[in-house]
């Protein structure tokens, strides 16, 4: 029984997972510019394999309250892929349940649908936006600037 505790714990530690069980985090904050001018609002979402996503809000040009398990703890360390949606307005993000309570259905505009974006949508996706950063332990301090082409 002991045995196995410690195996637990050895293999823990060799993933580099914190004694919560998450991976180990870096907060984040930054700025995203399109066309170098602040991105007024928006979402980011970072994406690190074999970790849960995090994302996060763009106000006034900068990143701000990045979120993967609890408020502002940041993104799982490593090499991430990132999207970037910028609308011209606040987007709802709760789903609303449709008449049918078994089939959740989402608002008109959630996460953009229905809203023109104020970049090109390649951004919006991680698999399509190109941009990558490096999360280190501690503070990270990223700058995106998003190009027309």
């Amino acid at each position: 029984m002991v045995q196995n505790v410690v195996i637990c714990l050895a293999m823990g530690l060799m993933l580099g997972c914190s004694e919560s069980g998450r991976p180990p985090m870096g907060i984040v904050g930054g700025t995203v510019t399109f066309e170098g001018k602040p991105v007024s609002e928006g979402s980011i979402i970072f994406e690190v394999k074999d970790a849960r996503p995090a994302t996060g809000k763009i106000q006034g040009g900068k990143i701000t309250d990045v979120t993967t398990f609890e408020p502002n703890d940041g993104v799982a360390v490593g090499e991430a892929a990132v999207a970037v949606y910028a609308s011209s307005s606040e987007v709802a993000s709760a789903v609303v349940a449709s008449p049918d309570v078994n089939q959740p259905r989402l608002p008109k505009g959630y996460m953009g649908s229905g809203q023109s974006s104020l970049i090109p949508a390649r951004y919006n996706n991680p698999s399509t936006s190109q941009l990558t950063c490096e999360i280190h332990a501690g503070e990270n301090h990223l700058e995106f600037d998003l190009t027309q082409k």
